[in-house]
This record gives C-alpha cells, structure tokens and sequence, in this order.
C-alpha cells in the first residue's frame, strides 16, 4: 500500500503508473495540484497556477536557505524539477490520462485550500476507475476525523 499526504499523492499517482506491481491500494490525502476554485473558503481567480513559489515550495526552500542546508541554485533546480514546464497540468506527476489508466483501489480526501483543491481530488476520484472520495474530514470536527480514519484503516486492512 502507499499514503501520501500533500505532494505526496503526486509521487504516488507516479509509482501506481510506473510500477503498479509493487503497490496493491492507495491512500490519498489532499492532493495538491492545478485548479479553479470551487468550494475552498478563501476563494481564488482563474487556476492556483504560481502558488507553488509561495507555499508549496517558497516558504519551505526559504526554511532550507535559511538554515543552509541547501543553497539557492539547488532549490531552484529541485523546483523545476518539481513544477517545471515538463509537469502536467494536473498534479504535477502524471497527466489525466494517465489517471484514468491506473486501476488500484484508491481512497481519495480532499483539500480545502488554495494549495490543496478539492476540485483536485473530485477530478482524481472522477477519472480513476475505483476510486472513493471523502468530501469532508479536515478540520470538521471530531465525528468526521474517526470516520476518515476509521476508513483509512478498513480500506487498507
């Protein structure tokens, strides 16, 4: 089994492609990805497209630089690498058709912020073929959180 969480549904969209031997089902958490607004609570215009620079990779990268762990030419590097005109328009990893081509048992939650869309994760859940889709569990109280995770658990025993 895989979970990912954040970028991590990413990666593993990418393993479950490329090697889908190796992996029997998946958990993904928030998703992030390229995305109108729809339900969020802070909305956004046209796409999320530019906020990696912000959050999902600016703030961390400051944290790395900061601390000099990493230097600037090698962040930028890893940032194309990651969000570079080579990615998919998508989540990052894969392209939709490739979404729709991987056949795993996935359990899908989704965000509900400009970094995490849910739009992201009803469109992961709307081309994968066996797929189920949580709508509410983060930050929706403690009824909604043991549900999540006790779906996580029965899905992945």
């Amino acid at each position: 089994h895989i979970l990912g969480s954040c970028i991590g549904p990413s990666y593993a969209l990418q393993l479950l492609r490329d090697h889908p031997s190796r992996f029997e089902k998946a958990v993904l958490l928030q998703p992030i990805g390229l995305a109108k607004h729809t339900t969020e609570s802070e909305p956004w215009v046209g796409t999320n497209a530019g906020s990696e620079k912000e959050h999902w990779f600016g703030d961390w990268a400051k944290n790395m630089e900061l601390k000099k762990r990493a230097s600037r030419t090698a962040l930028d590097k890893l940032h194309t690498n990651m969000f570079g005109p080579h990615c998919y328009d998508f989540v990052f990893s894969i392209k939709r058709e490739d979404m729709k081509a991987i056949h795993h048992p996935l359990l899908v939650f989704c965000g509900i912020d400009l970094f995490h869309p849910a739009e992201i994760a009803r469109e992961i859940a709307q081309l994968a073929p066996n797929a189920i889709i949580f709508e509410e569990w983060r930050d929706a109280g403690p009824a909604k959180w043991q549900a999540a995770d006790s779906a996580i658990k029965s899905f992945l025993l």
